[in-house]
Order: C-alpha cells, then structure tokens, then sequence
C-alpha cells in the first residue's frame, strides 16, 4: 500500500470528522511538504521538536478516527522533515478551520483537534509527569467516538504538581485564546460514582506523543454512571452512544454499581435505576 494511497485514505476520515474536504486537506500537505522540498527551512532544535509535536498530534488524531496505518513509509518513530512540515500544516489547517472565534469565551467550544492541541501545548510546558482520569465529554470525544464539541476538558488528577499544572492551563488558554478553565476537576464531585475496582477498567487515551502528560480514560461502565448522575440533554445524547456498546460484562459492572451508589446517594441510584428501567434494563 502506497503512502500517497494511506495519506489520501486518513484524508478521507478527517473529511468525514469535520466537514472539511479530502481535497483541501491533500493540498495543504503538498504545498507544504513540495516548499520545504525546495526551499529546506533551517530549524532550530526548538522548532524541529515543535514540528515532531505537531505531526504526532495528527497522527493521534487520525488513530482516535480510527486510521491503522499512518500515512508515511515505515509506521515507527517519524516520516521525513519535509513530511512534517507538510502534516504540520495541516494540523494548523485543521485548528484554524476548526475554531470558530465568537468573541464570547463562555460560549467558546471546542472541536476533538483543539482539545488535542491544548493538550499538546500543556504538555510541553510540563517538566515532569502528570497523571489524570478523563471523563465527561472530552472521553466522549477522545475516547469513546463521539463527534460533538464540548465546553472543557474534565480531568480526576492522579499524580502531579498540581499548583504547576493550573498555572500551565491559564498558559495555555491565553495561547489559543479560549477559556481560563478549560480544564477542569470539578467532575470530583462525582468521584462518589466511581466503584473500588475502577482502576481495572482504565484505558489509556490515545498516542498523541505526549512527553509528561499521562492520560487515561473511565471504562465504559463508569462513563455512563457519571452520566447517569448528572444526566443533562448532552448526556442523553452521549448514553444513546455509550449504551448500545456495552458488553455483558460491563452491564453487570454498571448494575452492581447502582446497588452500590444507592447507600451512598439515594438520589443518584433513583435517577440512574429509572433511566436503565426505562431502557428495558432489569435492576433488581
């Protein structure tokens, strides 16, 4: 299989991502890669790790659409610096395409490339490792398949300088000019929701070439009881996703969870056990 035949292919998938056309994308690249062909830019050893950043993060992007070969000769480590400078153009392309500036913040959402994006330039401003749980509706993006938008990153800290970390995502939200809280732990307040073993079910988020940020996703199970907990029109919306995807495994994980939560939070268990009994589900 050709490169140009793989790289045409994850056009495609972009395409179908966000509305943008095979063609553009195709363009981009090529004018890109044939002027640094012609004309090879000297680079520092900053702005060559900027350019490998930013091929890795459209690369991670084109795994989470569900592309299984990158478009480039050999599927380890990097293609070749002319390359790169075309990926990263359209990494850009995508970002600047993607953003839709409204002049309000609070009404400022963001696209499945522009949570990548954030996440990429916190993670150069770290120094050290950094650990959390994703949850809410960047793990629907990211994770589990959805194509909505979402207003944050909701994130259950693991390991971390903590301090450091919320001083780097005001960094980050003045860069790319989007909300002061983009991320946000205020899904703690649902930690309640979580059983003892969910650990087990963690699944890691994604191969975006991270240095220090170690991400990890909720399993299937407890993804929809925090949903179920808040249960919000955009929850609804990503249950009809979440739901029809569980194995019976995971469905006998979810039903001992309600027995679970219901010594804890009465309230969370009635709403979770009315929602799943409306879908059919036996409780008991």
């Amino acid at each position: 299989m050709s490169c140009d035949w793989r790289r045409r292919k994850a056009w495609a998938q972009v395409a179908e991502d966000t509305g943008l056309t095979a063609v553009e994308l195709e363009t981009t690249f090529l004018q890109a890669k044939q002027a640094a062909v012609e004309h090879p830019p000297r680079l520092s050893p900053a702005e060559r790790a900027e350019l490998a950043a930013q091929t890795l993060a459209l690369f991670g992007y084109l795994r989470s659409l569900g592309v299984q070969e990158m478009p480039m000769h050999g599927q380890q480590g990097l293609p070749r610096r002319s390359s790169q400078v075309g990926f990263a153009a359209v990494w850009e392309h995508l970002l600047h395409s993607l953003t839709k500036p409204t002049g309000d913040l609070e009404v400022l959402t963001m696209s499945k490339p522009e949570i990548i994006e954030a996440l990429r330039l916190l993670d150069r401003r770290l120094s050290a490792p950094m650990t959390a749980i994703v949850a809410g509706g960047a793990a629907m993006i990211l994770h589990f398949g959805s194509k909505r938008n979402t207003h944050d990153v909701d994130v259950l800290m693991q390991a971390g300088h903590f301090a450091q970390l919320r001083r780097f995502v005001r960094d980050v939200a003045q860069e790319r000019g989007i909300p002061e809280d983009w991320m946000s732990d205020e899904v703690k307040g649902y930690a309640d929701m979580l059983p003892p073993d969910y650990a087990q079910r963690l699944e890691p988020l994604g191969e975006f070439g991270f240095r220090h940020l170690r991400l990890w996703a909720l399993g299937r199970p407890e993804q929809v009881a925090m949903k179920l907990a808040s249960l919000r029109e955009r929850d609804l919306v990503d249950l009809n996703l979440l739901l029809p995807a569980m194995t019976a495994a995971e469905k006998q994980v979810l039903i001992a969870n309600v027995h679970r939560v219901s010594h804890i939070r009465g309230d969370w268990a009635q709403r979770m056990r009315y929602y799943l009994e409306e879908q059919g589900w036996e409780i008991g």
